[in-house]
C-alpha cells in the first residue's frame, strides 16, 4: 500500500470510529429520555447495560482492516434482527473494540516508539529486513509444502490412527495444487494469508519472534485499556482511556471474542495476563502487611480483570491444531491455578468454542496440553455447508450470535442459556460427509491434472502418457466417472 493510500484508509477509519462512537452516544441517550418518561411502561432499553458493557473481537488471517471484523460482526447483529419492536427490549447496538494486529508488516505502525528513535539509516535497514522477513512469497511457499508432508507424517498418523489418511490425503493434493496456483497467479494469497501464520505459529529468527512478540502486546495492550488499565495491570489516567464521542469510557462487563488465527494469539495473551495476575497476587500475599502502593494498586486491578473479563468465546478456531503440531513454540499452557479458577464445572462455562466440521481449519478444543482436565465448552455451529467458506460465516450465524449479545448484555436482556450440543451421531455423520466429499474434490482436482499432463506431453513421451492415463483410468474407475480420450 502507497503512503498516500495508507493515510487515507487511516483517516477513513478515523471517520468511521467516529461516527460510530456518535451513534453509541446518542442510542445510550435516547434510552434514559425514554425510561425517564414513563417508569410504569416497559422499559425498551436498559441503559446500564449500554455503559457498562462491550465486546473485544480479534481477528484471524488474512489482508484485514481496522474495524473490519467489528463492523463484521455488528453486521451480523442486524441481519439476525435482535432489536425488533416485539421483543421485551430494543437493543441497542454494542460497544465494539478491535484487537487489530493485520498491519504487522509496517515496521513504523508495530513499533512506533522505536520507529521515532530510529535513524534515517536505521529506518531504510530495518524497513527492508521487515520485509524480507514478511513478504516473501517463495519463504512462505516452501513452508506451506512442508506443513502439508507434516500432516502425513508417520507419527501423526500412530497418534491420529489410521483414519487420518483418509482425512489428510486429500489435502495434499488441493493443498499443493493452491500453493503452485497462489504462487503463480496470486502471491498475495500466500503473504497476505498463509504468511500471517507462518510468522506467529512458527516464527524463524529474532526479527520474526519479535514481530509474534509484539503481535500479542498489540492486542493485550488494546484490551487492557478498554478496562481502564495497562498491560502490567496499572491504572492508565482517565485521558489514556478509549473515548466515545470524546468521553472516556472504562467497560465493567467485556465477552473477549477471537476468530481463526485470532484465537491463537487471543490464548497466548490471556495465558501471559493469567501469568502475570498470579504472580502479583502471590507478590501481593507474601509482602502484606508492607505492601507499597504500586503493587496494592496491582493486586486490586487484578481482581478487577478477573470481574470484567467475562467470558472468551473462540470460534473457527485452529488451536488444537496448532499445539499439536508446533507446541510451546506457538502456545504457551495456562497457570494450573488460574485454568481451574476460570474453567469451572459450572453450567455456564467461562470459554464457551464454536466449531464446524465443514470447516477444516476448527475443531472441538480438548487437548490436555491446553487445558488439563477441563476443556471449554465446544458447540458445533451450521452456519454453511460449503467446504472452506464455513470458515467465515460464524458471523452469521444465529446461535454464535445470540450467544455472544447474550453475555454481553446479560440475562435481563437476552436469556442466559448455553446452545444445545449436537448428539456425537450426527456430527460424526457429517463430519465423513464432508471428507467424502473432499476426497472427491480432489480426485477431480488430481484426474484433470494428470489428463493435462497426459496432452500435453503426449508428443513427447509415449511411454509415460501411457502410464499416465493407467492412472487416470484407475482414478476415474474409483469414483465412477467416464472421460472421453483427449483430442
Amino acid at each position: 500500500m502507497e503512503p498516500s493510500e495508507s493515510r487515507y484508509a487511516w483517516r477513513r477509519h478515523r471517520i468511521y470510529e467516529k461516527h460510530c462512537y456518535q451513534w453509541h452516544l446518542e442510542m445510550v441517550r435516547d434510552a434514559r429520555e425514554e425510561a425517564e418518561k414513563d417508569s410504569s411502561k416497559k422499559q425498551r432499553l436498559p441503559p446500564e447495560t449500554v455503559d457498562t458493557s462491550a465486546i473485544f473481537v480479534v481477528h484471524g488471517m488474512g489482508e484485514q482492516r481496522p474495524t473490519e471484523t467489528a463492523a463484521t460482526l455488528r453486521s451480523g447483529f442486524d441481519d439476525q434482527h435482535f432489536d425488533r419492536a416485539d421483543r421485551e427490549f430494543i437493543l441497542p447496538p454494542p460497544y465494539i473494540r478491535d484487537g487489530y494486529w493485520g498491519n504487522y508488516t509496517d515496521l513504523e505502525k508495530t513499533f512506533e516508539e522505536e520507529w521515532k528513535r530510529f535513524g534515517p539509516g536505521q529506518k531504510e535497514f530495518f524497513g527492508e529486513l521487515w520485509q524480507a522477513r514478511t513478504n516473501s512469497r517463495f519463504q512462505v511457499f516452501r513452508w506451506g509444502l512442508g506443513q502439508l508432508g507434516r500432516l502425513v507424517n508417520p507419527r501423526v498418523i500412530l497418534d491420529l490412527g489410521p483414519t487420518a489418511w483418509f482425512l489428510y490425503l486429500p489435502y495434499q493434493v488441493l493443498g499443493t495444487g493452491t500453493l503452485i496456483v497462489s504462487l503463480v497467479k496470486a502471491p498475495r494469497l500466500l503473504t497476505g494469508f498463509l504468511g500471517d501464520v507462518r510468522v506467529y505459529v512458527d516464527p524463524s529468527g529474532v526479527t520474526e519472534r519479535a514481530i509474534a512478540q509484539r503481535i500479542d502486546a498489540r492486542v493485550a495492550a488494546t484490551f487492557m485499556r478498554m478496562i481502564g488499565m495497562d498491560a502490567n495491570f496499572n491504572s492508565l489516567d482517565v485521558d489514556k482511556w478509549n473515548k466515545s464521542s470524546g468521553r472516556p469510557v472504562c467497560f465493567d462487563r467485556v465477552v473477549w471474542v477471537a476468530h481463526s488465527l485470532g484465537s491463537v494469539i487471543s490464548y497466548n495473551v490471556l495465558s501471559d495476563l493469567f501469568d502475570k495476575a498470579e504472580t502479583i497476587e502471590k507478590n501481593f500475599l507474601e509482602k502484606s502487611p508492607n505492601n507499597d502502593g504500586q503493587i496494592k494498586e496491582q493486586y486490586e486491578n487484578v481482581q478487577l480483570f478477573r470481574q470484567r473479563l467475562h467470558r472468551f468465546v473462540t470460534i473457527g478456531s485452529p488451536l488444537d491444531k496448532v499445539a499439536y503440531l508446533y507446541g510451546n513454540r506457538a502456545v504457551s499452557p495456562w497457570p494450573g491455578k488460574t485454568r481451574a479458577s476460570l474453567l469451572g464445572d459450572d453450567e455456564k462455562p467461562w470459554w464457551v468454542n464454536f466449531y464446524s466440521v465443514f470447516d477444516p481449519v476448527s475443531g472441538p478444543l480438548n487437548a490436555k496440553f491446553l487445558f488439563g482436565t477441563t476443556p471449554p465448552a465446544n458447540f458445533h455451529a451450521l452456519s454453511s455447508v460449503w467446504p472452506g467458506y464455513a470458515h467465515v460465516c460464524y458471523w452469521r450465524d444465529k446461535t454464535v450470535l445470540r450467544y455472544i449479545l447474550g453475555k454481553t448484555y446479560g440475562e435481563r436482556v437476552l436469556t442466559d442459556k448455553l446452545p444445545k450440543p449436537w448428539p456425537v451421531w450426527s456430527v460424526t455423520l457429517l463430519a465423513l460427509v464432508f471428507h467424502a466429499l473432499i476426497f472427491v474434490i480432489a480426485a477431480l482436482a488430481l484426474i484433470v491434472a494428470l489428463w493435462w499432463v497426459a496432452h500435453t506431453l503426449e508428443v513427447y513421451n509415449h511411454s509415460l502418457i501411457d502410464w499416465l492415463k493407467c492412472i487416470f483410468g484407475w482414478l476415474a474407475r474409483l469414483i465412477g466417472i467416464e472421460i472421453g480420450a483427449p483430442e
